[in-house]
C-alpha cells in the first residue's frame, strides 16, 4: 500500500526515455499471446508518433523502485468544433493491472488527464476528454462509463479523425467555475 503514495506521473518525450519504453515494451504486454500482439503493435504505433511529436506520452512509475507502471498518450483533437483533449492511448503493464494486483492504476492516468485537461482549460479553451476504447476489447466501453462517466459520442456529431466504425467517447470538462 505504501507504493501507491510513491507515485509519480512525468512526460517521457525525451528520445532516450522513448527508447527506454521502446525496449521494455513486450515486457508490459499481456500473457495471452493474440491481445499481447494487438498491445504491442498499439504501443509500436504510439511511440512512433512521440517521436513524430504528434502525442505525448506520461508515463506513471513508481519512485522508490523507479518502475513504469502505465502510459498515457495525448494529443489534441476537436469534438463538434470544440478543442479536446484526446487520449490517444492508456495502457497499464500486465502486472499491474487490477486483476493482478488490486489496484486501479488506471484512475491515475485518467484522472491526470482529467485534471491537466481543466488546466489548459484555464489558459486555451478545452471542452472534453475524449478517448477511442479499442474496439476489439468490446467491454472496456461500458468500463470507461460506469468508472470514469465517459459517454459515448453520437453518430452525428463530429470529430476530427473519426470513421464511421468506430465508437468515440468524451467527458465534459467542469471546472469549479462552470
Amino acid at each position: 500500500m505504501d507504493d501507491i503514495l510513491d507515485l509519480a506521473i512525468e512526460n517521457i518525450s525525451s528520445f532516450s526515455k522513448l527508447k527506454t519504453l521502446s525496449r521494455d515494451r513486450v515486457s508490459f504486454c499481456s500473457s495471452n499471446s493474440i491481445r499481447a500482439n494487438r498491445e504491442e503493435t498499439l504501443l509500436k504505433q504510439t511511440l512512433k508518433d512521440a517521436e513524430k511529436n504528434r502525442t505525448k506520452i506520461y508515463q506513471l512509475r513508481n519512485n522508490s523502485s523507479d518502475v513504469i507502471i502505465g502510459v498515457v498518450a495525448l494529443s489534441t483533437s476537436r469534438l463538434d468544433s470544440k478543442p479536446a483533449l484526446l487520449i490517444d492511448y492508456i495502457f497499464i503493464s500486465n502486472k499491474f493491472r487490477i486483476k493482478n494486483s488490486g489496484i486501479n492504476y488506471a484512475k491515475f492516468l485518467i484522472g491526470f488527464t482529467y485534471e491537466l485537461g481543466l488546466e489548459l482549460q484555464k489558459k486555451v479553451g478545452l471542452s472534453y476528454v475524449i478517448l477511442y476504447p479499442d474496439n476489439e476489447e468490446k467491454k472496456l466501453f461500458d468500463y470507461y462509463k460506469k468508472k470514469y462517466g465517459f459517454e459515448t459520442i453520437r453518430e452525428n456529431v463530429a470529430i476530427q479523425r473519426k470513421t464511421k466504425t468506430e465508437r468515440w467517447m468524451y467527458l465534459p470538462l467542469q471546472s469549479e467555475n462552470s
